[in-house]
């Protein structure tokens, strides 16, 4: 697998509109298909932030300050942000 010097911006231009169509995005880092996200808010907001990365190289990025779907599975807990956090130890976030 060959991995591309992809940036924040190349990262937030390759994404889609809808987090229902990730699975079908290609990582701007290595080109794979199927992009993975995860939510992370606060307690009554629905304001957080969003961990999108490849399953296949584990590059990502984080968005913060973007709103939270209804719908949307969001870890609140400082607890289930630290099991999240430790069980996806091998992310390498670009900045």
């Amino acid at each position: 697998m060959k991995i591309n010097n992809s940036t924040y911006m190349d990262w937030l231009k390759a994404l889609p509109a809808d987090d229902e169509t990730f699975r079908e995005c290609a990582c701007p880092a290595c080109g794979s298909l199927g992009l993975a996200y995860q939510y992370f808010g606060f307690r009554d907001s629905n304001f957080g932030w969003k961990l999108i990365w490849c399953e296949v190289c584990k590059h990502g990025i984080n968005i913060s300050r973007t709103r939270i779907p209804e719908s949307a599975h969001t870890l609140v807990e400082e607890s289930e942000q630290a099991e999240f956090n430790r069980q996806h130890s091998e992310i390498r976030l670009i900045s």
